[in-house]
């Protein structure tokens, strides 16, 4: 083999690892952010905590760091009491803005 084979196949071969290398960053960064969610969802799932909006005797107030910790239930208030809704299953706890036109871009 002459010189000039043995760099251009060191070029291919650099070329070649650099492809498998950009190729699994971008499938971990296209499918990172879903396998986070599906990992942390299995495992709050798993982990048999109740939420509730009704205050339990035993329960323990909303916290970052209550649904890690404990199985103690978890009590959740709701942002706005008339209303708002409250996902418990997913960690949604947010205000509705009630009457609001769906032809009108501005009332957003």
């Amino acid at each position: 083999m002459s010189k000039l084979s043995k760099a251009f196949r060191a070029v291919l071969n650099i070329f070649a690892n650099l492809l498998i290398i950009f190729g699994t960053f971008a499938i971990l960064f296209s499918y990172g952010p879903v396998l986070y969610d599906e990992v942390w969802y299995w495992l709050k799932i798993n982990k048999n905590q109740e939420i509730s909006l009704k205050e339990k005797p035993n329960a323990v107030k909303d916290s970052a760091f209550a649904r890690l910790l404990g199985n103690a239930p978890i009590d959740i208030d709701p942002v706005n009491t008339d209303f708002s809704i409250v996902i418990e299953k997913i960690g949604v706890n947010a205000p509705i803005k009630p009457d609001v036109s769906v032809t009108d871009e501005k009332a957003y």
